[in-house]
């Protein structure tokens, strides 16, 4: 009897966590989202620029309705073009065939980074995209957009902020936010 009562226990134990299991498998949504910027307009002015009241979006010229990643690079001496390339190969690897769209706007030539959209500009027309398309003056961050436009994120380049943006790409991905 005792014999029995062990085993009916033991059976009891390993089913109320298969049980908890089996239920969030099935009526749970696992799902996380991330933060959207300037939901409700934007709080900073920049000299040339004027925003629209509501919730601001990035241009549909830049986007194209796809997921995005941009970058206004400034090639110093903390970050550098061999930097970026590491960078944005290690995103490509991670995500081989569904890797954001990738843009980045330089004042200079970018010989050497290939597989990208690079875009060189003179200067004053980069401050204008920045500070007007993407409201920011930071150079050498990364910004994603998700496909309707609304910026989901600035990144610095260090490891920690580029495992941050690993993980709210994924979590994009995984919402159906790319077309």
């Amino acid at each position: 009897m005792n014999k029995i009562i062990k085993i009916v226990f033991l059976i009891i134990m390993l089913a109320i966590p298969l049980a908890i299991f089996m239920f969030l498998r099935i009526f749970g949504e696992n799902q996380f989202d991330i933060p959207v910027y300037y939901t409700d307009g934007v709080d900073k002015s920049y000299v040339g620029c004027s925003y629209a009241d509501g919730q601001f979006l990035v241009p549909d010229s830049l986007t194209n309705g796809e997921v995005s990643l941009f970058m206004f690079f400034k090639n110093n001496e903390t970050y550098n073009l061999k930097e970026l390339n590491n960078q944005l190969n290690r995103l490509m690897e991670l995500y081989a065939g569904d890797t954001p769209k990738v843009s980045i706007f330089a004042a200079d030539s970018l010989s050497g980074v290939s597989r990208l959209d690079i875009t060189s500009l003179p200067k004053q027309s980069i401050w204008s995209i920045m500070t007007c398309a993407f409201v920011t003056d930071t150079y050498n961050q990364f910004i994603l957009v998700d496909a309707e436009g609304r910026i989901r994120g600035y990144y610095d380049t260090d490891l920690g902020e580029m495992d941050r943006l690993v993980v709210e790409i994924k979590i994009l991905l995984e919402n159906g936010a790319r077309k």
